[in-house]
């Protein structure tokens, strides 16, 4: 499995819930500050993010803090 990049910014509430979720579950992952790091920003950008977290994993993603969602890229980060 890939390294899991959790993009997001202290301020947001969903993005320390994805985070918590993530540890609870044991996952190890990146997490980069969009608001102190502009190619991040760029890169959440190219993938026509709206809103946080967004969560990647290989070439799968999810926004927001969705369970389901979040599962299915944790799951099939590389099909």
């Amino acid at each position: 499995m890939s390294r899991i990049k959790v993009y997001g910014t202290k301020s947001c509430p969903q993005c320390h819930g994805a985070t918590q979720y993530l540890e609870q579950k044991g996952v190890e992952f990146d997490y980069v500050d969009i608001s102190q790091d502009d190619e991040a920003l760029e890169e959440i950008k190219s993938m026509n993010a709206m809103s946080l977290p967004v969560i990647r994993n290989g070439n799968k993603h999810c926004v927001g803090f969705n369970v389901k969602a979040l599962e299915e890229v944790l799951k099939n980060g590389n099909d």
